[in-house]
């Protein structure tokens, strides 16, 4: 990986940036990035862009790790095999990660990203098995 592209939260382009290294914090899933911006006021203008990186450029992920536009637009269905939706983002919501659902009304749905809910995760059929709870589709 060379470069980043640097998107605001409306998906327009911003900027690319160089990397000049890249530096893994042991235990703490963490990459420290030195790039090419000049300082301290240029870093802060990219404070909440997105990062994308193109295909060919991805390194590949342990087994039930997913890059995220893999997971936008699969279809959602419970374990009796009712259709819910589709994904329709990815939040980061403080400790963990919520899944939202677009549901075929238009309306918004969460559920937690974790194993307890997420049974299954098929990219080839496009398809997430969640496990519901009481209240937790409501």
């Amino acid at each position: 990986m060379q470069s980043l592209k640097l998107y605001d939260l409306n998906n327009n382009f911003y900027k690319e940036i160089k990397i000049l290294n890249v530096k893994a914090v042991e235990n703490k899933n963490i990459l420290l990035i030195k790039t090419d911006l000049n300082d301290r006021n240029e870093a802060e203008a990219c404070v909440g862009m997105n990062i994308f990186i193109d295909a060919n450029e991805r390194v590949e992920l342990p087994p039930d790790t997913f890059w995220i536009d893999d997971l936008l637009g699969l279809r959602v269905e419970d374990l009796d095999g009712n259709a819910l939706g589709i994904i329709a983002d990815l939040i980061q919501a403080g400790a963990g990660e919520l899944y939202e659902i677009r549901d075929p009304d238009g309306r918004l749905h969460y559920i937690p990203a974790v194993s307890e809910f997420v049974k299954e995760i098929n990219l080839e059929a496009g398809l997430i098995k969640v496990k519901l709870i009481e209240g937790l589709w409501d």
